[in-house]
Order: C-alpha cells, then structure tokens, then sequence
C-alpha cells in the first residue's frame, strides 16, 4: 500500500502527460481500468499504450521483452515521449513476473522494476545487465524533484485491486 501511497502523491503532482498508461488488450479488465483511470487522470489518449500479451502473472524473459518492453518502447519513441513520460502506470491484466532464478544473481524479475529500466535502455541503446541488482538512483533523494535526465528510469506502479469497483475505490 505504501508504494500506491507514494505513487498517488507523485501523480497528484503531474500532469497527464507525464504518465503512460498500458493496457493489455488481451484483458477485458485491463481495458476497463485503463480506460476508466485514463479518463479519471485527464491522460491524453497519445499517452495510453496497448499492447496484446497473455493474462498470466508469470512470464518468460524473452515473452517480456517481445510482447511488453518492445512494444513500450517503440510507442515511446513514436510519440516523441521518452523524455516526456516520467510515470509509467500498468493494470490487472498484465503480467507480474519474470520467470528465473530467484537469489541476488539471479534473472527472475518483477515486470514493474523492469520497466523502471525502459528509459536507461533507450539512452544508451544497450540493454541493462539482466542479473544482479541495479542501484535505484532514486532512492533517498526524498527531497529531489523526480526527472530526466537526472534520474534516468521511470517510477512504475500498478493500478490492481480484486475487481473493477475495487480500482474504482
């Protein structure tokens, strides 16, 4: 709940068109949530990415990085968006997980922190180091005004709950 907290505070303070939303066409819910959170937050319909994948919460790499990092980013880079978006906002619908070795190096993942990654990769035009940790540049700059370049990553949340009326709660 805390991440959800902070997420709401920082996305309180932006404006829509600072936040990408991807929905997972695949997913009735992940459509009716993006749609009702879109219009909610005012986000402009150039800032809503869909994209089609499975429904399930786990996922292989190469499943992520073909059928979501891809397609995020070549939207991003389409729009002229990859410096604009600082916030990027997933739904129920999407995958959770990346299937590997879960241990400190190790290459299981969370679909959200890979994503936070999306912007490095696209500026150097490499792809980050797959296992191990990567430093959060982020983290306790608490009094720091969250940008690019400066931080270079995207702040990730996920807008889920059990049902529709509980992400409309």
């Amino acid at each position: 709940m805390l991440g959800s907290s902070l997420a709401s505070a920082w996305f309180a303070q932006s404006d829509g068109h600072s936040v990408l939303v991807v929905v997972n066409d695949a997913s009735p819910l992940s459509r009716s949530i993006g749609d009702y959170y879109a219009r909610r937050r005012s986000i402009p319909e150039t800032n809503i990415c869909h994209i089609r994948t499975t429904e399930d919460e786990e996922i292989s790499r190469d499943v992520y990085n073909r059928q979501i990092a891809t397609p995020i980013a070549a939207f991003l880079r389409r729009g002229g968006l990859v410096d604009r978006v600082l916030y990027i906002v997933t739904t129920v619908g999407a995958p959770l997980k990346i299937r590997g070795t879960a241990n400190m190096d190790g290459d299981a993942a969370a679909v959200d922190s890979e994503l936070t990654l999306l912007y490095l990769d696209m500026k150097r035009g490499t792809p980050h180091v797959i296992r191990g940790s990567i430093p959060n540049p982020f983290f306790g700059k608490k009094d720091a005004a969250f940008g690019h370049p400066q931080f270079p990553m995207y702040l990730v949340t996920r807008l889920a709950a059990y049902d529709f009326d509980g992400v409309k709660g």
